[in-house]
């Protein structure tokens, strides 16, 4: 379902939203520049968003660390499920947390200390510990950060999974990563503004970081007909360039 939040306001960054809504399950996208606010909406989305009774947000912070409170990585995964002093939990509960942890390369640190880990293995149980609540809705700024290739790839496998029942709104700066994801979000600056994820690329992307990146973007410079996401996935943009040529009076003169 959707979540109706209201109004929202990020002092930090001096811009408040009005009766913003998440939509219903799906990967959204938030992109802005470094200081613009993102990591701070995130939280105040959690502290002050309306939240309708029995709603579960997940949130996974910019700087995990800040999130991993207890003494054990196992304590970490279960505290909310454990009964008072005893620390006892259902037994379907323990194997539900064995089953993350296995799922995130975790199994064999539950009893260390989460601040002993790596930044990458933070990051990993911070999503393992944020997965086993079920949210209704996933906060994930920066989820890439400190993820080697075999955890982004799972991560997208999760991604996938997740939103299928759940809203899921991710902020990265890594632009192919989230136009493969996200087709709609929103461009944070001074507030946020909704759209298509390959237009806010077009329109507020940096210097391209990949050469096709960079022929993408001449290619929409000189009115070429491609879709502006389309760089984010090679066999698209193969597509889209074969379209092109079999249509030459389309082809653009790029220098």
């Amino acid at each position: 379902m959707a979540w109706p939040v209201g109004t929202i306001k990020v002092p930090l960054a001096g811009w408040q939203v009005t009766d913003w809504s998440l939509p219903g399950p799906g990967i959204w996208g938030l992109a802005g520049p470094n200081g613009s606010g993102k990591s701070q909406f995130f939280s105040q989305l959690v502290a002050w968003g309306n939240k309708p009774q029995g709603l579960r947000v997940g949130l996974v912070m910019q700087n995990p660390r800040l999130q991993l409170t207890e003494a054990t990585v196992w304590d970490q995964m279960t505290w909310p499920f454990q009964r008072g002093w005893s620390g006892r939990m259902k037994p379907a509960v323990a194997t539900r947390a064995e089953q993350i942890l296995a799922e995130w390369h975790l199994e064999n640190y539950r009893t260390s200390a989460p601040w002993e880990l790596s930044g990458g293995m933070q990051r990993r149980l911070a999503l393992a510990s944020m997965e086993i609540l079920a949210p209704e809705v996933y906060l994930l700024d920066e989820p890439l950060e400190g993820l080697d290739l075999e955890h982004r790839v799972l991560l997208d496998t999760k991604l996938d999974q997740w939103s299928k029942t759940a809203s899921v709104l991710v902020s990265s700066h890594v632009w192919q990563w989230l136009l493969v994801h996200t087709e709609w979000g929103w461009w944070c600056d001074q507030g946020l503004t909704w759209g298509r994820m390959g237009e806010i690329w077009y329109q507020h992307g940096l210097s391209p970081e990949l050469p096709l990146e960079a022929l993408w973007r001449r290619l929409l410079d000189k009115g070429a007909p491609v879709t502006p996401e389309a760089w984010a996935n090679l066999e698209r943009a193969r597509n889209e360039v074969i379209c092109i040529c079999q249509n030459s009076h389309q082809i653009p003169s790029i220098p």
